[in-house]
């Protein structure tokens, strides 16, 4: 790789400087680039512009203030059990909450384009936002579900999250008209506020998966295993079958499997949600309809899912022949590749039919939202200063060259610093123009995975250095990483 040419920064003049809304200075604007180059093409605007990091930064700021409410000051309207919790798991159980929220509100969300619209009609409550924010940083899996099973997210505005904080402000203040917040208590029946819907959140509606008889779990109970606690079962009174997460993502699993995706009236009903989930989307095709029913035609193959007197087993049935055991599932003998079958399994975590398990995403995007917090970069107005603010534009400029980098390699795990990764979020964002620019750009889709173990981490950070500096002979960790009440921008060199 030493050999190829780095992108290309031809410098312009700064813009004109505009009065700053936080503190009334008048800051000189940091200078962008004229163009970029990335994958061997000229980018002529940048793919991610720094006021929406900005932006973006205010989004993980308001996402930092609601974990502390939950987790130390504790609101006064958390319920007495609540109060007893661990922070870190009265945390989980909160998530676990919005996720339930969340789940409510995709079923009715309505596209709007215009922003203004949106955030009087449709906007959701900030622990909805956060849901919704870790399942966009999921863009593979993101976008095959908006194919699979959302719609209605499919046509959803680009960057929709992110021009509605604009368009608000402070979303921690964010007060909705008095019209939405019931037309959220009649679509969700939850309150908006999330700290007042805890009071009537207390169970989790489901269905068992093998007779279909409706319960009602508790989110919290005294032997800990309740819904959202980490020992979750419980038992159908119909049928007597132990439920638990993994009964649940067994059922939902075999559920998928059961449509019958070669019948055309059945097809038109369910449309992508006929096929599993992994199976559709591959980093140089959005949508591989014939790959999908290729390997869901092997999967029924295997002889417990495989027509008996040419009829289908049940989903029931299925489910009690691997008894109700994901192990068993990857165990059976089958034509499928174990990584694609180990792909289409983790997709399945519970009874919901995302194929991320959110409450796990959010968890793992608070440790980012944590650093960007002790670095001091969600302060309100700390990259209005003029040295600050040239950290965006130099990230911004870093995330580009990142992602030539990754065109230059179509196997290598390459492993963003914090500034680029919080440009990579950013760009996240956008979902659909994240997807297209990718495509464009850097000739595939990138993927964006949070779960990758430390040790992996460490060797292919060790990779990109080398790789980094070979390709535009200067070091990655080019700006440093500056401790908390440092301003970032004297770590920049001054070039």
């Amino acid at each position: 790789m030493a050999d190829v040419a780095p992108p290309v920064y031809t410098p312009r003049a700064p813009p004109e400087a505009t009065p700053s809304a936080s503190s009334g200075a008048t800051p000189s604007a940091a200078a962008l680039p004229a163009t970029l180059r990335v994958g061997g093409r000229m980018v002529k605007a940048t793919l991610v512009d720094p006021e929406d990091v900005k932006v973006h930064l205010g989004l993980l700021r308001a996402f930092w203030e609601l974990r502390q409410t939950v987790e130390v000051r504790l609101d006064a309207r958390f319920p007495p059990f609540a109060r007893t919790m661990h922070p870190e798991q009265r945390w989980a159980w909160f998530v676990t909450l919005a996720v339930e929220r969340f789940d409510r509100w995709s079923r009715v969300v309505t596209p709007r384009s215009d922003i203004r619209s949106w955030v009087a009609n449709e906007i959701p409550p900030l622990d909805v936002c956060m849901v919704w924010h870790a399942y966009l940083l999921n863009p593979q899996r993101y976008a095959e579900d908006c194919n699979r099973i959302l719609p209605q997210f499919a046509v959803m505005r680009p960057g929709t999250m992110l021009a509605a904080v604009k368009h608000i402000g402070d979303i921690s203040a964010f007060v909705p008209p008095t019209s939405r917040k019931q037309s959220w208590l009649s679509d969700t029946r939850t309150q908006f506020d999330p700290f007042d819907s805890l009071q009537t959140m207390v169970s989790q509606a489901l269905t068992c998966p093998q007779c279909n008889a409706k319960l009602d779990v508790p989110y919290i109970t005294e032997d800990g295993k309740g819904y959202t606690q980490q020992n979750f079962s419980t038992i159908c009174q119909a049928c007597r079958l132990e439920i638990t997460k993994e009964t649940l993502a067994v059922g939902n699993f075999t559920s998928t499997l059961a449509i019958d995706h070669r019948d055309v009236m059945v097809l038109r009903r369910y449309r992508g949600a006929a096929f599993l989930p992994g199976t559709i989307r591959t980093p140089e095709v959005a949508e591989d309809g014939r790959r999908a029913e290729r390997i869901k035609s092997l999967l029924l193959q295997t002889p417990l899912f495989a027509l008996r007197r040419g009829v289908r087993p049940t989903p029931a049935e299925m489910g009690s022949s691997v008894q109700w055991s994901m192990d068993l599932i990857r165990k059976l003998p089958t034509v499928v590749k174990p990584r694609t079958l180990n792909r289409i399994l983790s997709s399945y975590s519970d009874q919901r039919p995302f194929s991320v398990e959110l409450v796990g995403a959010v968890l793992r995007q608070g440790t980012f939202v944590k650093k960007m917090q002790e670095l001091g970069w969600t302060k309100p107005g700390y990259f209005d200063d003029q040295e600050n603010s040239m950290a965006i534009v130099h990230a911004v400029v870093r995330y580009h060259a990142f992602l030539d980098l990754m065109s230059s390699s179509t196997t290598s795990f390459f492993v963003p610093t914090l500034d680029i990764d919080l440009v990579w979020h950013t760009h996240q964002l956008f979902a659909v123009s994240y997807q297209v620019d990718c495509k464009k750009y850097v000739g595939r889709y990138i993927d964006h995975d949070d779960k990758v173990e430390e040790t992996h981490l460490s060797n292919a950070f060790d990779l990109t250095c080398r790789a980094w500096n070979a390709r535009f002979n200067v070091p990655y960790m080019h700006c440093g990483c500056p401790l908390p009440g440092d301003t970032v921008g004297q770590k920049l060199p001054k070039e």
